[in-house]
């Protein structure tokens, strides 16, 4: 990857929405101390510390933020389902195949 993209959180969010998702759920990730400092106890102690601080703040204390986008329906879509419809047609097949 030769190309990265600085967020905050609010921002990363702001970004999604205005280029058409809704964020369902904001994640926290906290630092890599074992491939830092190895597998010890320091590195587990520190783990357990930084997970503390990212439940009071995820933008402040995450090493990295991961968030879970859902795609909202475009205008083409919403159209396209509305002509459909009024056709006699539904996501479920006509009408008639229902009855």
């Amino acid at each position: 990857m030769d190309h990265t993209r600085l967020f905050t959180l609010r921002s990363l969010k702001k970004t999604l929405e205005l280029s058409g998702f809704k964020v369902t759920g904001k994640f926290g990730l906290p630092a890599p101390f074992p491939l830092a400092i190895g597998k010890g106890i320091r590195a587990k102690i520190l783990l357990l510390i930084n997970r503390a601080l990212i439940a009071v703040s995820k933008g402040l204390f995450a090493y990295q933020i991961a968030v879970i986008a859902k795609p909202l329906p475009t205008l083409e879509h919403l159209l396209d389902d509305a002509f459909n419809t009024g056709k006699g047609q539904t996501r479920m097949g006509t009408k008639n195949e229902k009855e």
